[in-house]
């Protein structure tokens, strides 16, 4: 069995919940964060890794922003760094890690 790189991958144990899979004793907290996204509309979701962010936006949040009407884009993750090859910063480090992460 092969060791992951840390920097690659820090997040160690189960797999995050999917969309559609049921999210038990986190009701409270999926009610929570879909009121402050509708009422700001931006909402920034800062947690250690394992802590079930991921579990949280797609089993909780994602359901209930459809339930409401809304249409759910696709998840990205940012979180690639950059290409080493490049030598300028003339592009955006979000754009290639949103990208490889569809």
């Amino acid at each position: 069995m092969s060791r992951m790189d840390p920097k690659l991958n820090p997040y160690v144990g189960p797999r995050a919940f999917e969309t559609g899979e049921k999210l038990y004793g986190r009701d409270r907290e999926s009610r929570e964060l879909l009121d402050l996204l509708i009422a700001e509309r931006i909402v920034l979701l800062h947690s250690p890794s394992g802590a079930g962010k991921s579990s949280l936006v797609q089993a909780g949040l994602i359901p209930g922003l459809r339930e409401q009407g809304f249409r759910v884009l696709p998840v990205v993750r940012v979180n690639l760094e950059p290409p080493s090859t490049s030598s300028t910063l003339s592009f955006s480090t979000v754009t290639p890690s949103a990208f490889y992460s569809l």
